[in-house]
This record gives C-alpha cells, sequence and structure tokens, in this order.
C-alpha cells in the first residue's frame, strides 16, 4: 500500500488515501523513485521473492541497534 497525495485535491478529504501497489501500475517511475530515495522500504513489486525480504528485515534489524 503506499499513500498518494492527489494533485487538483489539496485541502479536501480526498486529498490522500492509501492505495495497493497493484492500482499504481501507470504511476511505475513514482514508484520507482520513492524506493531509490527510501531503499529500506518493503517493496511489493520486488522479484526476488522470500530472500529479499529476509535480507531487508535483517538489515532493518541490524541498522536500528
Amino acid at each position: 500500500m503506499y499513500l498518494v497525495q492527489w494533485a487538483g485535491y489539496e485541502g479536501s478529504a480526498e486529498e490522500q488515501s492509501w492505495v495497493p501497489a497493484t492500482d499504481l501500475s501507470n504511476a511505475s517511475e513514482l514508484i520507482d523513485d520513492f524506493h531509490h530515495q527510501y531503499p529500506r522500504k518493503l517493496n511489493p513489486r520486488s522479484t526476488a521473492g522470500p530472500t529479499n525480504l529476509l535480507r531487508c528485515l535483517e538489515a532493518s534489524i541490524v541498522n536500528n541497534q
């Protein structure tokens, strides 16, 4: 899930909403930019599978000590 800030809806209740990654296929460049800026955030589009998830969790634990 990604918290999306919608252009043109500033100041309204619809300004932000949580959107599943599967509904953001037309925003792949923005999602790639996000994960480049925040590499420790889990990426649901990652094709590396459970091994990559385990490495992310291990890195998170080590870096937060």
